[in-house]
């Protein structure tokens, strides 16, 4: 169900996130042109499938030694933030606030059978 698909991004943001708050190489590292590809898909048997992926790393640039980034401060010239993590916060906040509005009528989530 298209619910599920939200629950099932949401959890692969928070997986995504905790593993990166826990990266020393994420921390060493500006990722500035990096993305988030979101994948949703509907097939015909009415089973969502939904995926999250980091991609475009093609910028990424280690520090000097002594530097490090937490990747949600905001950026001003010279500091090396990226606010990567800052936008997947927004993002996984996102899919918690979709997951609390219930579904338009006639778009209810049906059990399978």
């Amino acid at each position: 169900s298209t619910g599920e698909a939200v629950v099932s991004t949401q959890s692969t943001g928070k997986e995504i996130r905790s593993t990166l708050e826990k990266s020393h190489f994420f921390r060493r590292h500006e990722v500035i042109g990096s993305s988030l590809l979101l994948v949703h898909d509907q097939p015909t048997d009415g089973v969502a499938k939904a995926n999250i992926w980091m991609i475009d790393f093609g910028k990424t640039t280690p520090l000097l030694e002594n530097e490090t980034v937490n990747h949600r401060t905001p950026w001003v010239e010279g500091n090396r933030e990226d606010g990567f993590l800052y936008g997947l916060d927004n993002l996984v906040k996102l899919f918690e606030e979709l997951d609390q509005i219930p579904p338009p009528e006639g778009l209810q989530d049906t059990p399978q059978s």
